[in-house]
Parts: structure tokens; C-alpha cells; sequence
């Protein structure tokens, strides 16, 4: 969705429009999804604070400022709820490979994409790749996003590019973008 188009939905919702919520949620729910299952590591929990966004979001959408970066402030929001909500649990969770249950055949695709993408880059880099390719955010959202700065995103997003073409040069593969598109 462009965001324009975003901006359109959410301009909707400051006015009370409930359709445009839920339009804005099966929009942003993966990625919503996504992001707290990266930091909490658990599926159940993961679930439960993806509503808790979205219902945060509903109750701060007069905050949002029309014509900035949505999805960013949605990650961001996202990101935020999800490290206080680990910093609640006091102790580290452990990756629930049940994650792949309960999702659609779509979804499963990513996520087992996703985790054969562990194999090779590290968290950052994941992260970056993760949200380029398979979230369509570009480089400055996933700079917001993740409060990095915008070289360090572009360093990681060229390291990460360098192992996959190495890795699938080995393999007689030639890493292309496409290839996340199919996912």
C-alpha cells in the first residue's frame, strides 16, 4: 500500500472511521507481528502485544502526524512495547520454534525463509534484509524503525547482501532481489 494511500486510511481513522482501522490493521498486522515476535520470542505473547499495538495505535492515531513515515511510527511502536514488555519477564526467553504453527502458507514461507536467513547473517543484518525485502520498508524507515542511523542500515543492508551472494554463489544460486519477492 502506498503511502499515500496510508495516509488516506489514517486521516480516515482520526475522523472515526472504524473501516479504516481494520483496513490498516490486515495491512500491518505480519509486519506488526514480526517485529515483536523478533524481540519477545514467543508466539502466544507475540500475538496478545500485536493487539496491544494496534489498540495503543488506535488510541494515540490522533498523535500521528499526517504525512510523516506511519509505518515507521507502527514499528517503532511495536519495537517499544515489545523490549518493555521483555524488560517485564526478567529473564530470556528462549526462540519457540512453534512459531510455524497456526500460520498461514504464506506466512509459513517467510518465516521458514527467514529462519534459513539465520544461518548466515547476524541479527542486525537479518533484521535490516527482513524488513527491505519482505516488509517493503526502505532504508530511511528501517533507520526510524530501528533507531539506527541511516549508514549503519546501509552498511548492514551491504554486508548482508555480500554473505547471501557468497552463500548462494556456492550453492550455484544467484542471490537476486526477486528472490525475496517470492516470499
Amino acid at each position: 500500500m502506498k503511502n499515500k494511500d496510508v495516509n488516506k486510511l489514517v486521516k480516515q481513522l482520526q475522523a472515526g472511521n472504524e473501516e479504516a482501522f481494520d483496513k490498516l490493521y490486515d495491512e500491518f498486522k505480519n509486519l506488526v507481528f514480526y517485529i515483536v515476535i523478533n524481540i519477545l520470542r514467543d508466539r502466544h505473547l507475540s500475538e496478545e502485544l500485536t493487539q496491544d499495538v494496534f489498540l495503543r495505535m488506535y488510541q494515540n492515531i490522533d498523535k500521528y502526524t499526517l504525512d510523516t513515515n506511519f509505518k515507521a511510527w507502527l514499528v517503532k511502536m511495536a519495537k517499544n512495547l515489545a523490549i518493555n514488555e521483555l524488560k517485564k519477564q526478567k529473564h530470556e526467553l528462549v526462540y519457540d520454534e512453534t512459531i510455524i504453527s497456526s500460520v498461514n502458507k504464506e506466512d509459513f514461507k517467510t518465516f521458514e525463509f527467514i529462519d534459513s536467513l539465520k544461518k548466515i547473517l547476524t541479527e542486525d543484518e537479518l533484521e535490516v534484509i527482513v524488513l527491505y525485502y519482505v516488509y517493503s520498508l526502505n532504508n530511511r524507515e528501517i533507520s526510524e524503525a530501528l533507531n539506527k542511523s541511516i549508514n549503519t542500515v546501509l552498511w548492514l543492508h551491504s554486508e548482508a547482501k555480500k554473505k547471501l551472494s557468497k552463500y548462494y554463489e556456492r550453492g550455484n544460486r544467484k542471490w537476486e532481489k526477486k528472490t525475496y519477492a517470492n516470499y
